[in-house]
């Protein structure tokens, strides 16, 4: 199977989880990442597919609270806490409809941050929350990043690979999310993506290049 069968195959509605859990991600151009989709597809089930095109909203502090509009117009928020043996810890703060709450229109302001609360009306839609954010002079990016995704599972840790599209660049995530650390550190080691470091969403907007030739993944 080539590397964009997947958006073709296993489609099936997209369901925001609100697990907390481990994460090991890594960035790669997608022909250092052909050998890890070999050894997925031998050795963990395929689960389903998604192709979407999520909106970041990027603030000072986007590397420990990751903030979306989860295809535009579900918004979500997350929060890092404290790593363990490698493994990046996430929890969900929050993933509602618009529109939004007054409370979760505050706790919004709070974790990007924002220098003060947003009126009211920025909650009745995603639009009007982007146009409450980017006043002249505002420092808030908003990256549109588009995925399609390929999730798989085993036991307990779930595994994708995502083709990711930023502007005009292109490139390949692998990841693993398991809520056990020690399941997830089994499945970093099985799939040998140690070797490359661990960056969320977060660390890669707010840095997004990368070297044009990366640490084969190959086991």
């Amino acid at each position: 199977m080539t590397i964009f069968a997947f958006e073709l195959r296993l489609n099936s509605p997209d369901a925001p989880s609100g697990d907390d859990r481990f994460e090991y991600r890594v960035w790669s151009r997608a022909a250092a990442a052909l050998p890890t989709i070999s050894v997925l597809q031998s050795n963990w089930k395929p689960e389903r597919t998604e192709k979407r095109a999520d909106i970041y909203l990027l603030g000072e502090n986007a590397t420990h609270a990751l903030i979306k509009l989860r295809d535009g117009g579900r918004l979500e928020i997350k929060l890092r806490g404290r790593d363990h043996a490698g493994l990046q810890y996430w929890s969900v703060a929050m993933s509602q409809a618009f529109p939004l709450s007054p409370t979760a229109l505050d706790q919004f302001t709070a974790h990007l941050p924002l220098p003060e609360s947003l009126q009211p009306g920025a909650g009745l839609s995603p639009a009007h929350l982007l146009a409450a954010l980017l006043w002249p002079g505002s420092t808030i990016e908003t990256p549109i990043v588009r995925k399609s995704r390929l999730l798989f599972r085993r036991g307990s840790c779930r595994a994708e690979i995502t083709h990711v599209g930023l502007s005009n660049q292109s490139w390949m995530t692998v990841a693993i999310e398991d809520a056990e650390p020690i399941s997830a550190a089994h499945a970093v080691d099985d799939l040998r993506l140690g070797r490359l470091p661990n960056r969320s969403y977060g660390d890669f907007l707010c840095a997004p290049s990368l070297p044009d030739a990366q640490p084969s993944l190959d086991p």
